[in-house]
């Protein structure tokens, strides 16, 4: 058997803005709203399966604060919350940049927290899985 989601039609409306707080913070916030056509359901299967949408989100808000303490470190506070699925994910990442003449190498440090009242939607399925991470780039 071969079971199938057609793509109906959908309209994305979203809205954001950018404000600079003087010369360190900067502040990014948007908001998301997807109206999607929903499926017919399959009926007279012998399983049943939740394909979900096309879309990981349906109604979601997103917010980073940067703040950029020298001209080598900056800091980024960002939020992301799933509305419908009331799901949120959080992160922190601090930036440090090795300037030379005509090449840099960036260190990056961060951590990612997920939160979820209903552990459903993109974000909720995360629930619990919480992390850290580290990196380094170099670009010549």
């Amino acid at each position: 058997n071969w079971i199938g989601m057609s793509a109906e039609p959908a309209m994305i409306y979203s809205a954001g803005g950018n404000v600079q707080l003087g010369r360190r913070f900067n502040l990014n916030a948007a908001y998301l709203f997807i109206d999607e056509g929903i499926s017919p359901a399959v009926e007279n299967q012998n399983f049943s399966v939740d394909l979900g949408g096309r879309f990981p989100y349906h109604r979601a808000a997103k917010a980073t604060l940067d703040f950029y303490g020298s001209e080598r470190m900056t800091y980024r506070l960002g939020f992301v919350g799933d509305l419908e699925k009331e799901s949120q994910f959080a992160s922190f990442d601090i930036t440090y940049r090795i300037v030379r003449t005509d090449n840099a190498l960036t260190l990056n440090l961060g951590s990612d927290f997920f939160a979820s009242a209903t552990r459903k939607g993109y974000i909720g399925q995360y629930q619990g899985n919480d992390r850290f991470r580290g990196g380094v780039s170099y670009a010549f």
